[in-house]
């Protein structure tokens, strides 16, 4: 297993927030980038998943946690 599948794997927790692009969980300190969408702050682990969630952001609204 990779770096990158032990942090995906990582449980839930008050710290880490979900991308809801990649499945990444991440701290919110360490995200890189926010949106905001249907009065939420959406973390993301990198600018590449937040263009892409920006672009379509219904597509992963699914996705978010409830508000």
């Amino acid at each position: 297993m990779g770096f990158l599948d032990k942090i995906r794997h990582e449980p839930a927790n008050a710290e880490n927030v979900l991308d809801p692009v990649c499945g990444m969980r991440i701290a919110p300190a360490d995200a890189a980038g926010t949106s905001a969408f249907d009065g939420r702050l959406v973390h993301f682990c990198s600018t590449a998943c937040k263009r892409r969630f920006d672009a379509r952001p219904a597509e992963y609204a699914g996705r978010l946690p409830p508000a």
